[in-house]
């Protein structure tokens, strides 16, 4: 084996497979959570609140649940990272200013051949060669030469299958292409896996953030409490007369009326905190109370006349 200077060195496929296995495990996490917030999210909260709150209460659900799925879909396309062939990069190479055979005139512009070509050629393609494609046409070569006998020359050196010593040097040339194509190969995908993972962790951090942000505003807004009906007509009622003295006197009761269920009409305020004229007792007269938070006042159902 070539253990040159310019030998290519293994490509890091295990940082390849760890990236992909991190996409993989948001891919099962993220599913789950929208799974969670589907199921879990009660909207019935949000129609329940009314008017603009319930736009702003399905707003935030919205944005939480569409944060989940951007981190989702931008993590399948890490693992939906593709693994060229070589034909395929050798054509992105040509498309990107390849002149092979003749020489390249320019550097590339796209980074994944850039980072193939330019910053890691010595390493990937070798000393002799500045395009992809040329790994393709020398692998033909060194073919032709073992298993056809032709005369070829690879790399500025011309190989006679028919001499031992070119035989065993065209095998070595032959182990040496086919090695670098594999690492070509692994660097392409391991750059364009890195690419999107880099993605991943920057929209990740946006979309995270806006989930956050999407579930803390659905949980405020829908546990807010609602304002109460404010009493527009007499409701009859049942009035808890409080047992506490001071309670009592809040509300302007006797002490006679302490834990009495006394009977009247809410006639203003609000169903939470009514004005309440209550009808009297033995003991406990009748009067106006309220609008108190002491005052403990319970519907009272109404039938229809039949």
């Amino acid at each position: 084996m070539n253990t040159s200077p310019t030998s290519p060195s293994p490509e890091p496929t295990d940082s390849t497979a760890e990236l992909k296995s991190a996409a993989k495990w948001l891919v099962a996490a993220s599913g789950s959570i929208a799974a969670l917030l589907v199921a879990g999210v009660q909207l019935k909260d949000a129609r329940l609140v009314g008017g603009p709150v319930a736009v702003a209460a399905l707003a935030c659900a919205g944005l939480a649940i569409g944060a989940v799925g951007v981190i989702l879909w931008t993590a399948i396309a890490v693992l939906a990272a593709p693994r060229h062939s070589l034909a395929r990069l050798a054509e992105l190479d040509h498309e990107d200013g390849g002149a092979f055979p003749g020489p390249r005139l320019d550097e590339p512009r796209t980074p994944l051949i850039q980072h193939i070509i330019v910053e890691r050629r010595l390493e990937l393609l070798g000393p002799d060669r500045d395009a992809i494609d040329q790994l393709a046409t020398d692998r033909s070569a060194s073919y032709r030469a073992m298993f056809g006998g032709q005369k070829v020359r690879i790399g500025g050196r011309d190989y006679d299958p028919a001499q031992s010593g070119d035989l065993t040097a065209l095998q070595s040339q032959s182990f040496d292409i086919e090695l670098r194509i594999e690492r070509v190969l692994d660097a392409a995908e391991h750059w364009e896996v890195r690419r999107r993972f880099s993605r991943l962790t920057t929209v990740g951090a946006v979309a995270a953030t806006a989930f956050a942000v999407g579930i803390l505003g659905f949980v405020w807004i829908t546990s807010t409490p609602r304002p109460s009906a404010s009493v527009t007509q007499p409701v009859p009622v049942r009035v808890a007369a409080p047992t506490a003295p001071g309670e009592l006197r809040s509300l302007g009761l006797r002490l006679e009326c302490a834990g009495q269920t006394l009977r009247g009409f809410a006639v203003g305020g609000t169903l939470a905190m009514p004005v309440v004229v209550v009808e009297g007792t033995a003991t406990c007269p009748p009067q106006r109370i309220g609008p108190s938070k002491d005052l403990v006042v319970v519907p009272v159902p109404t039938t229809s006349p039949r």
